[in-house]
């Protein structure tokens, strides 16, 4: 049987005509593609199901017919080599996690549900500020046990109140942030500020996303918050700035 090459569950990406630019959420990492490359990455975006070398092959070739078969079957094999190298495409079914991977998740899991106990309360409490402070420690502490990931993982999985949102309440969230780390001893980015920003508010009620964006020149990534699709804690022209990879 042969082979058929998908895109690996963990990533996500934006396609326009200047290239492919992919997150990574396993390994926190971003890649960019240009020209065959670019096109193959549409390609098996938009076949779920995976294609084989040959369907690539087909799918392509139109576009340079001035290059022999053979070589762009050479390419697209050697291109879809380094892509299953680097995790992002899959030829076989998911590897069995080991023990160090469970001890990890439930660990993951814990400091999740921590956090949202122990934010859900400081809300609850009037204790915006506080609540911020806890939360980015508890932030760093889920990127250095698991990465960006468990990230990604905890910011998906976190609740949105049943409760009504007040007027003013993604003000005061913001507000709360900028001050929580200020006071932070070490530099919180905007990762760990955004982050925190859409749990808070959603502790409110409010149905905030976490939005992770890229842009290729120059080069850089950047993560911010929309409300109904307005930034809330940024700038709104990063909206026309970076490729969205990601919302959650």
């Amino acid at each position: 049987m042969r082979k058929r090459y998908k895109l690996s569950a963990h990533v996500c990406s934006n396609t326009n005509k200047d290239g492919s630019i992919i997150l990574d959420i396993d390994g926190g990492l971003i890649f960019s593609l240009i020209g065959v490359g670019s096109l193959i990455w549409a390609n098996l975006n938009a076949h779920p199901a995976g294609l084989t070398v040959d369907d690539l092959v087909r799918s392509i070739e139109l576009n340079f017919e001035d290059v022999p078969p053979q070589q762009i079957h050479h390419d697209v094999k050697n291109l879809l080599n380094q892509l299953v190298q680097k995790g992002l495409v899959n030829v076989s079914e998911g590897k069995v996690q080991d023990a160090s991977g469970r001890t990890r998740l439930w660990l993951n899991n814990t400091i999740e549900f921590l956090a949202y106990r122990t934010c859900k309360l400081l809300v609850r409490l009037k204790l915006n500020t506080v609540a911020a402070f806890v939360g980015v420690a508890m932030i760093n502490v889920v990127l250095r046990v698991g990465g960006f990931r468990a990230l990604h993982y905890a910011v998906k999985r976190w609740p949105v109140s049943s409760s009504t949102a007040s007027p003013d309440a993604q003000q005061e969230v913001c507000n709360s942030v900028d001050r929580a780390t200020n006071w932070y001893p070490s530099q919180a980015m905007c990762l760990q500020r955004s982050a925190i920003t859409a749990c808070l508010l959603r502790q409110y009620g409010v149905l905030a996303q976490f939005v992770i964006g890229c842009r290729k020149i120059p080069f850089k990534a950047h993560a911010w918050v929309e409300v109904n699709g307005h930034v809330i804690n940024d700038k709104r022209q990063v909206q026309e700035f970076y490729s969205v990879l990601e919302r959650c």
